[in-house]
């Protein structure tokens, strides 16, 4: 009787995570079940890790950081802590704010050197080895082809000035 009681509540269980593939659930109620003995436990513990599993579901369909390398560090975070759901959510959750402390900081330093080319764009306005009118074209071009990317736009005015010089140089 008891082994028909223990089955029923393997197979409740088991059927209650749901939204895991079979094998996950399978090895996660052994490794929760050969822990903790009290029902309460196993429960509380099947529940949180249920819900950590869900949460990385969640999270890698949030596009925070590219597929390529979410998976990446998904894979890296099982191998670490396999069957540990609750620290791979944890862990995931402390590299996507890196990541994105990261970008916040490679996005302010690419504004800071965006008008730092504007600032220089001045400069190289004042060039005397080409003919005004034609730097003026060039300006324009690069405006045009690199709207608000003052660096890009410095980049091809230079090549534009330099191909002059060579073009003209006797």
């Amino acid at each position: 009787m008891k082994k028909i009681v223990a089955i029923i509540f393997l197979i409740s269980s088991i059927a209650s995570l749901g939204d895991m593939p079979k094998e996950i659930e399978e090895k996660l109620y052994v490794k929760i079940s050969g822990v903790y003995q009290n029902h309460g436990e196993r429960e509380s513990e099947l529940d949180m890790q249920k819900s950590a599993y869900k949460k990385m579901e969640k999270l890698e369909n949030e596009n925070l950081i590219p597929k390529e390398e979410f998976q990446q560090l998904k894979k890296k975070l099982e191998i670490n802590y396999p069957d540990n759901y609750v620290m791979q959510y944890k862990k995931m959750k402390e590299e996507l704010e890196i990541y994105q402390i990261a970008k916040n900081n490679l996005n302010k330093q690419m504004v800071k050197e965006n008008l730092k080319a504007k600032k220089e764009l001045d400069k190289i306005k004042e060039n005397k080895t080409m003919p005004k009118e034609m730097m003026k074209k060039i300006m324009t071009a690069a405006g045009k082809k690199y709207p608000d990317n003052y660096l890009e736009q410095k980049k091809y005015i230079e090549n534009s000035i330099e191909i002059y010089e060579i073009i003209t140089k006797k």
